[in-house]
């Protein structure tokens, strides 16, 4: 994975003119792995129901919950808002994330700051 081809994309909330960070999982999923993710349509300011989504839709039963990270791994964040947020995670320890400021790989630990990484979800 060329993490280059993917600094430039831009934030949207309504997928016009770029991604939100649920759609930038599901564009780098299709783009690496050629697999289709659907959208999530629940809020992500509501992080039982994210984390409910992922466990009880069907359109996810194809993801198992890890607690040890490997490349593309989709990784759900937890902001101190309360706010959910989701990259994907790059060995050997970064998160590639979409956000309204841009494109970023962060540091898993510099995430913490911000974030509390609530779950791990891998295909399988």
């Amino acid at each position: 994975m060329d993490i280059k081809n993917y600094l430039t994309i831009q934030w949207s909330d309504n997928n016009e003119s770029g991604c939100n960070c649920w759609g930038f999982v599901q564009y780098i999923y299709y783009i690496e792995k050629k697999i289709k993710l659907s959208n999530i349509l629940v809020s992500s300011n509501d992080k039982e129901e994210v984390l409910r989504a992922f466990k009880d839709e069907k359109n996810y039963s194809k993801f198992d919950e890890v607690c040890k990270f490997k490349d593309l791994d989709v990784i759900v964040l937890l902001s101190n808002q309360n706010v959910c947020h989701c990259g994907i995670f790059i060995k050997p320890c970064f998160v590639l994330h979409n956000t309204i400021k841009g494109v970023f790989l962060t540091h898993i630990d510099m995430m913490k700051h911000n974030y509390s990484i609530v779950k791990g979800y891998r295909l399988k």
